[in-house]
């Protein structure tokens, strides 16, 4: 597909990982979520577009401890991602 085409889309929702980690939402700066995770989420999936099954996500987030200490610390940053969000930013 033609690139410059598709810089000239809208993007409702833009995240910058070069730098410092930045979340736009219509253009508009968005305040991260509080903590590591929650960002750390959000430019991981920024760079890894598409579905991913939960278990493959908290193992590449959190490599250590339990699989449940994994599952909650996602469910715990996805919680505060979709927070951060404007309502209908999330795909809800």
């Amino acid at each position: 597909m033609d690139q410059r085409r598709d810089a000239d889309l809208p993007d409702p929702v833009r995240v910058l990982v070069l730098g410092r980690l930045e979340l736009l939402v219509d253009g508009r700066p968005i305040p991260l979520p509080q903590g590591r995770p929650g960002g750390a989420l959000l430019a991981w999936l920024a760079l890894h577009p598409g579905i991913h099954e939960r278990d493959e996500v908290a193992e590449r987030l959190w490599p250590a401890g339990t699989r449940k200490a994994r599952r909650d610390s996602l469910k715990t940053a996805l919680g505060k991602l979709r927070r951060a969000l404007p309502a209908g930013a999330a795909g809800d």
